[in-house]
């Protein structure tokens, strides 16, 4: 998200690296192309994971906006722009076209169109939407709801570390 302009300021004035701007993008086209190989790769080893995350945020390309479709798992990201952040740019992601596990998600209405996975909702989003209600009407069964996600959290953790006193503890 740095500018080649910017890249190469920044090497010479914080690391002193005497480098022009026009080797900085040959540095880049040379590890884009090294790296192809292990890119195009990401999506089909995503596909065979049991449980993925997905979400889409909006970022500026040039002077138009974008979208950044993601699908992670603990040990990959696969992040690409398309400029629709509906099915079509999910589906140019091409992760989640193929996949079949649980898809963990914000609860956007066009990810419930894959019918080939399992849904899950991200507590992250489901927090921040419950905070909402909390701060727009003060409704006691949203406090209630947020306070119970965290405890949860907290027994998986606990549960995963094999903590049985730390569970008792965030249950009592």
């Amino acid at each position: 998200m740095v500018s080649y302009d910017k890249t190469q300021k920044i090497l010479n004035d914080i690391f002193n690296i005497p480098i022009s701007t026009g080797t900085t993008v040959n540095h880049v086209t040379e590890f884009t192309q090294k790296a192809e190989p292990v890119l195009n790769e990401i999506p089909f080893r995503l596909q065979k994971e049991s449980v993925l995350h997905f979400d889409e945020t909006g970022v500026n390309v040039g002077s138009q906006k974008h979208w950044l479709h993601t699908a992670s798992s603990a040990q990959a990201t696969y992040i690409t722009a398309h400029p629709k952040r509906g099915q079509v740019g999910t589906d140019d992601n091409g992760v989640l076209t193929d996949f079949g596990g649980v898809a963990i998600h914000d609860c956007w209405q066009a990810y419930f169109k894959y019918e080939n996975c399992s849904h899950a909702l991200c507590n992250a989003h489901l927090l921040r939407e419950l905070q909402g209600v909390i701060e727009n009407t003060s409704q006691g069964w949203a406090v209630w709801m947020a306070d119970f996600l965290r405890r949860l959290k907290l027994v998986v953790e606990c549960c995963r570390a094999g903590d049985v006193g730390g569970v008792a503890g965030v249950l009592s």
